[in-house]
């Protein structure tokens, strides 16, 4: 075989590798193997052998440490009519994208080796083992033609030393103290009674034994079969439990028809994760985006490193968080678009702001008179008055003394302005939203023990005493 030096990734080879990383299938699909010379071509830009030869079948696909696989094949002479000197090679691979690419490549230059034609004195049959990058990636396949799997020298020397190890182990396991006298002791009708004997929860005897992992028999054995099965399941990298649940490499998926995908994590019944890295927690809960995070029952998280918490129905009325709440990114809230034309369609997204004064709503403007006595009207978003009631506007001149007002109409605030100038304009709002006009209920001072919307907790009637009981007790003291 030619001196190759080892193969090359191409461009198309390395974006394949970067989609697996992201846990696409790198699949390899065949070798090929050619005499063309490389010239002054790049290999990186190469999509096909320059001239190929001859189409091989993978026999081999083994993983290795540090992000490597060695992918295997077998070349014969035997179907080959015309000699050609074996001078290039390429792995090809299965692009989910784009179909076949080649993967990776290597040209042997003038070390080329010549492979002669079938029918003559020489015959050429060699395993060939191709060492190529694969990455961190977990999920790498293969079409594998298992005629061409060979037992290599290796191989039959391990059966042979395993197969002699265990024989030995059995001899001398092996306790046969048998002395003439009990020759032939045995009775015919110990034979038939022996014979006849099952054995059961209370008693000893016979057993049939079963490979079954579900059957609920009391008479039935189990075989090492039976207790392997458990144990893969046990020792597996990929954890399926519940009717119809099913899982990939490093995921893990636990109830009725719980699907999790590569790397991730799915509880609940019908609890599925669609992209890799994905945490789906809760009946009916679903993380379709990679990296994505949905808690509660129903909820769904669809996009990419998003995170829903609570019920996707709307169940969930409250979070009760007793420690600290801290947040890393922004103190954002979504809230339903007011817009009877968009409320369907669009959601409002606030900023937080700390006050007493639940759901203000705050707006700044920055406005221009160009002369006096001038009255400068801006555009409000137009859910402006659907969204808000008990409006106020305040006007301060900027860097001058001129005085100005403001009123809003609409969705239109109107500042009439005292002097020419700039002008900063502060309009604030209460949201006319249930969710707002309701934490008026017992207003900012709450009684330690009372819920967010005011109700006191239950508690059991025994513990609740009359008035008249608690004087008379005074009275007792």
């Amino acid at each position: 075989m030619g001196a190759f030096g080892g193969l090359i990734l191409t461009k198309k080879g390395r974006a394949l590798q970067a989609k697996a990383q992201l846990g696409v299938e790198l699949h390899f699909n065949r070798i090929g193997i050619g005499d063309g010379n490389l010239g002054s071509q790049q290999i990186p830009d190469l999509n096909t052998l320059i001239s190929e030869k001859k189409s091989l079948a993978i026999a081999k696909l083994k993983t290795q440490p540090g992000g490597k696989a060695i992918v295997g094949t077998v070349l014969s002479n035997q179907d080959i009519t015309v000699g050609f000197y074996f001078r290039e090679i390429g792995v090809f691979a299965q692009d989910p994208d784009v179909g076949e690419i080649l993967y990776c490549y290597g040209n042997a230059g003038t070390g080329a080796e010549y492979i002669p034609p079938t029918g003559g004195p020489d015959i050429v049959e060699k395993s060939i083992d191709i060492i190529t990058l694969i990455g961190n990636t977990m999920n790498v396949s293969a079409t594998i033609n298992n005629s061409l799997v060979w037992a290599t020298q290796d191989d039959v020397s391990a059966a042979v030393i395993n197969s002699k190890a265990y024989t030995d182990l059995k001899i001398s396991q092996l306790d046969i103290k048998v002395t003439p006298e009990q020759i032939g002791a045995a009775k015919q009708s110990d034979f038939a009674e022996h014979l006849a004997e099952d054995a059961s929860l209370t008693k000893k005897g016979h057993v049939q034994l079963s490979s079954s992992v579900t059957s609920t028999s009391e008479t039935l054995a189990a075989t090492a079969n039976a207790v392997k099965q458990v144990n893969d399941k046990l020792v597996s990298d990929v954890v399926a439990m519940g009717k119809k649940s099913s899982s990939d490499s490093g995921a893990v998926a636990i109830g009725q028809e719980s699907n999790a995908y590569l790397a991730s994590i799915a509880l609940g019944g019908n609890a599925k994760t669609t992209k890799a890295f994905g945490i789906a927690i809760g009946p009916l809960s679903s993380a379709e985006g990679a990296g994505s995070v949905a808690l509660g029952s129903n909820a769904t998280a669809l996009n990419n490193s998003q995170g829903i918490l609570g019920s996707g129905n709307g169940n969930t009325d409250t979070w009760l968080v007793p420690g600290s709440f801290s947040v890393q990114g922004t103190k954002n809230f979504e809230i339903p678009h007011p817009h009877p034309v968009k409320k369907n369609t669009h959601v409002i997204r606030h900023g937080a702001v700390e006050s007493p004064t639940p759901g203000d709503t705050l707006y700044r403007y920055t406005l221009e008179a160009t002369k006096d006595s001038q009255t400068v009207e801006i555009h409000l978003p137009d859910y402006f008055e659907h969204l808000n009631t008990n409006v106020d506007v305040w006007v301060n001149g900027h860097l001058h003394f001129g005085r100005a007002y403001g009123v809003v109409e609409g969705d239109t605030l109107k500042v009439t302005c005292e002097k020419a100038g700039k002008y900063k304009a502060l309009v604030i709002g209460t949201r006319n939203d249930d969710n707002v006009q309701d934490w008026h209920v017992k207003g900012v001072e709450r009684e330690i023990g009372e819920s967010w919307r005011g109700e006191t907790y239950v508690f059991e009637v025994d513990e609740i005493m009359e008035v008249e009981e608690i004087t008379n007790m005074e009275e007792s003291v």
